[in-house]
Order: C-alpha cells, then structure tokens, then sequence
C-alpha cells in the first residue's frame, strides 16, 4: 500500500510557508526597487546595497527551502 506524500495538515503547512515566504521576499524586493530608484545614491552605495540585499534573500531562500536555517 502506498503512503501519500503528505497529510492534509503538513501540506496545509507547507503552502502556508510558501504563501510567508513569498509575502518576505516581496517586500524585501519592493524595498530593495524602492531604495534604487527613490533614493539618489552614488552608485558604488547602490551597488553595495542591492548585492547585501540579494546576499540575504538567497541565504533566506537556502534555508527556508533546502532546509539549511
């Protein structure tokens, strides 16, 4: 007999997650897009910011979805 992968309640779980991880990331980006173009910034403070940003996003990434965090 086979297992189903999940039970409601852990799928129920794990599009929740998704649905909060999605809302970060956006609002991360949106202030991220934000800062750019809103704010007159020489380039090499923009440059800095948007790597640290996009640094911090891909960490939260690996460790919400590879289940490194």
């Amino acid at each position: 007999m086979a297992h189903a992968p999940y039970t409601p309640e852990e799928y129920k779980k794990n599009v929740n997650k998704i649905w909060k991880t999605t809302a970060i990331l956006s609002i991360v980006t949106i202030v991220e897009v934000a800062v750019a173009v809103g704010l007159h910034l020489p380039y090499h403070y923009l440059a800095a910011f948007v790597s640290i940003v996009s640094i911090i996003k891909a960490v939260y990434i690996m460790g919400v979805f590879m289940h490194l965090g």
